[in-house]
């Protein structure tokens, strides 16, 4: 697995039951990052994640993860890497 090339990823976690998200910022741009926090459902997250997190919400969530370049790595059921755009 690699890290994007500005060094700046995104861990989000959807709950399956409440939809609730939470996106956490990693990476040594992490300190800039204005996009972490908790969010009531993935539709208040910025178009550009939206898209990423639907083309990694098709990919299998079971061991190993698959890496989309550009796009991110699904890591189990709930959780996802979504790379900076």
């Amino acid at each position: 697995m690699s890290w994007n090339s500005d060094d700046k990823t995104y861990r989000v976690t959807v709950d399956r039951g409440t939809k609730v998200t939470n996106v956490v910022c990693i990476g040594m741009d992490a300190i800039d990052s204005e996009l972490e926090g908790v969010y009531l459902d993935t539709s208040h997250l910025p178009d550009w994640v939206q898209r990423k997190l639907a083309v990694l919400a098709m990919t299998d969530p079971k061991p190993p993860p698959n890496q989309i370049d550009g796009v991110g790595v699904r890591i189990n059921e709930d959780t996802f890497w979504i790379y900076h755009e």
